[in-house]
């Protein structure tokens, strides 16, 4: 079973992709659940933030939110079904996270906890493998995508995932493969071959 954080910067292609996802998901009898990201919802956010000057605790409510906006549209005319906790059976479910999250409120509430260390916060409560979908094709170091990398290497550098999200996968040994998501073959390719794009060590 795996989690897919599905980025907000996907948005433009993101039903085709969960499309082809429940497809996929329908003919092999896998079980997979999206976590989103929070996108231009969570952007909205940012700027009231800059704006008003918001609490830490409002702003990540109000952010984490925006990832259930955001995961209303990815189930939107595609056939994945919207869920708040631990799906059963196989499928593409779609994690509206709020709930979950506050009733546990393990995680720091800041901007450097996005989708991404959500999604790594609930593939390790569930022990599902875990995929992050965004819109570039891996880590980059030195202008060249990595087959693989060291979480605890990824601090200070300029990458795709948030700033808490190298700390979680190390401090729970948890990995991470880092593919893109603007079509459903290197997704299918990561889950059946875990194969593509990047694959972050939990170390």
């Amino acid at each position: 079973m795996f989690v897919v954080k599905f980025g907000g910067s996907l948005i433009d292609c993101a039903r085709n992709v969960v499309g082809g996802l429940v497809d996929y998901a329908e003919s092999t009898g896998r079980c997979i659940l999206i976590v989103p990201g929070g996108g231009v919802f969570a952007d909205v956010v940012r700027h009231v933030d800059a704006r008003l000057g918001l609490s830490s605790d409002v702003s990540h409510w109000m952010a984490v939110l925006g990832t259930e906006q955001y995961g209303l549209l990815l189930c939107d005319g595609t056939g994945a079904v919207p869920v708040r906790s631990k799906p059963d059976g196989s499928g593409v479910f779609v994690l509206l996270a709020c709930q979950m999250v506050r009733g546990l409120d393990e995680l720091e509430h800041s901007w450097a906890v996005t989708g991404d260390t959500i999604a790594a916060w609930v593939a390790d409560k569930y022990r599902f493998s875990l995929i992050k979908a965004t819109d570039v094709e891996g880590i980059y170091v030195e202008r060249g995508i990595v087959d693989e990398i060291c979480a605890s290497r990824l601090s200070g550098l300029d990458t795709c995932v948030d700033a808490e999200f190298p700390e979680f996968l190390s401090s729970h040994g948890l990995d991470c493969r880092v593919v893109c998501g603007r079509s459903v073959e290197p997704l299918i390719a990561a889950i059946e071959g875990d194969r593509g794009g990047t694959l972050i060590r939990g170390c």
